[in-house]
């Protein structure tokens, strides 16, 4: 499986699991996120570090969140043994903004949020990374120097096609505010609120507070 269908496959599965937040854009509107008011998600969760047999590299997903913004990280290592301790090839950030909304049935811990798709970038972090971006946007986007960041999104290297940019999506959440550090756990991911799921997967993702 060529390198392209990897990032491609990863990308879906992670907005899968989560289109589920996210991130906030490091432009000139930083300042907006930093201005405004803190929730309980403000801060830095990461996904433990795996080996990804389709992507043939270790993947770090990471969430986050700044006042209402927030990003939803894949960072692309050369290691292939769990630890994302080697060369940091590539960065994903699906930018977003959400917002908190009411608690569900307190027995379940549950509170709903919505998320806002606003960008997808790539930025190269290597020599590597830089081949891997341009393999992966097949020439629409081309990418020329370490630390370059551009937009994806319309483009070939747009795996969160089937995301518009500007629509809310609607999901549910639980922090466990219980152990230390936190644990944060999103469920699925629905364009009409009136799907908005009502629990989360025994089996869903993890991302522990940093």
């Amino acid at each position: 499986m060529n390198k392209k269908n990897s990032l491609a496959i990863i990308l879906a599965i992670t907005l899968t699991v989560l289109l589920i937040i996210s991130g906030c854009a490091q432009d000139s509107d930083d300042d907006k996120g930093s201005d405004s008011t803190a929730t309980e998600l403000e801060g830095t969760w990461n996904k433990a570090c795996s080996y990804n047999s389709t992507a043939l590299m270790d993947i770090l997903e990471s969430f986050v969140f700044s006042g209402e913004s927030y990003h939803m990280y894949n960072y692309f290592y050369d290691t292939t043994n769990d630890s994302c301790g080697g060369t940091l090839n590539l960065v994903q950030d699906g930018i977003m903004t959400f917002s908190i909304g009411n608690a569900l049935d307190p027995t379940t811990d549950l509170k709903e949020i919505d998320i806002t798709l606003t960008d997808l970038t790539y930025t190269p972090k290597s020599n590597a990374g830089i081949t891997l971006a341009n393999t992966d946007c097949s020439g629409d986007v081309v990418f020329t120097a370490m630390d370059e960041t551009k937009s994806v999104k319309g483009f070939a290297c747009d795996h969160l096609s089937t995301v518009p940019l500007n629509t809310t999506l609607y999901s549910v959440y639980r922090l466990n505010t219980s152990v230390t550090p936190n644990v944060l756990q999103f469920g699925d991911v629905k364009t009409s609120i009136a799907e908005r799921p009502t629990t989360i997967a025994v089996s869903a993702d993890s991302h522990i507070k940093q």
